[in-house]
């Protein structure tokens, strides 16, 4: 299956670009979802950047912080916050690699769920960048 994974990704991207509808991005999101939780953080990073160098920067940026407060549903949104979660806290490149500066752009995007919905991250994750500083983590100095 894992010879496989390389071109489902390639296929997935060229849906993505051809015919974009708010429907495949929803269910695009949740299946990156079910995949981090399944293969980890780091293995869905280099799936990406296998496909194509620096993708994964792109991916971060044009469907997971613009587009994860369209998904819609508690199953999706709990599969896509654990998704998030793992792929913020188990991949080096998030933490401190290439990638660390989208840390910020996440903390963001998820302290402007409004009171009374259901919020893709607990309350807690509002002060995450308070938390990091008081951790001394990288990504306070940005």
């Amino acid at each position: 299956m894992s010879q496989y994974m390389k071109q489902v990704f390639i296929l997935l991207f060229q849906r993505l670009t051809s015919m974009k509808t708010a429907k495949y991005v929803k269910g695009l999101l949740v299946y990156f979802g079910i995949f981090i939780y399944k293969y980890g953080a780091p293995n869905f990073i280099q799936m990406i950047d296998g496909v194509q160098p620096q993708m994964f920067g792109m991916v971060l940026d044009r469907l997971f912080i613009s587009e994860t407060q369209k998904v819609t549903g508690q199953s999706e949104k709990k599969i896509l916050a654990v998704g998030i979660t793992k792929l913020l806290c188990e991949a080096p490149q998030t933490n401190t690699g290439e990638y660390a500066n989208y840390w910020l752009a996440f903390h963001f995007q998820f302290q402007l769920n409004s009171p009374g919905q259901f919020a893709l991250f607990p309350p807690w994750f509002a002060n995450i960048h308070g938390f990091f500083i008081f951790l001394g983590h990288p990504y306070s100095k940005r």
